[in-house]
């Protein structure tokens, strides 16, 4: 008999133990898009993601939300608002689960919302510094 054991870093992890394990831009050469990737621990149950972008000065260029990811790595596209778009970025990601689900059966007025519970977060910055 051949008995398979798996490192226990590939041991699928209860929600308060995920956490990110990498958080990575990759630009595109037109200066205009960027592919970010989240890379997760191994999960029991999957987790959700939000992810946001601003410019060098403060504004809010993109956001992105990950429902329910299936993987334990996604990469998700985002383009970058404006004419020039040179100058340094930064991404940031945070995990969370959402508790208590509300109830299809019930009415609307009845329902009440779901709790979010935040797990783990993650930042990284990315320069462009001219266009292709």
């Amino acid at each position: 008999m051949t008995i398979y054991l798996s490192p226990s870093s590939q041991i699928p992890r209860p929600p308060e133990e995920v956490k990110i394990h990498s958080f990575t831009a990759h630009l595109y050469p037109d200066g205009k898009r960027v592919r970010l990737r989240l890379a997760f621990t191994p999960f029991q149950k999957p987790p959700s993601a939000d992810i946001q972008v601003w410019n060098q000065a403060g504004e809010l260029i993109s956001s992105v939300n990950i429902i329910e990811s299936t993987n334990t790595e996604t990469s998700v596209v985002v383009h970058l608002r404006g004419e020039n778009t040179t100058g340094t970025y930064t991404a940031a990601a945070q995990t969370f689960y959402l508790e208590n689900m509300p109830d299809p059966s019930v009415g609307p007025e009845n329902r009440q919302p779901a709790k979010v519970v935040p797990m783990d977060e993650a930042r990284t910055t990315f320069t462009i510094t001219a266009l292709a």
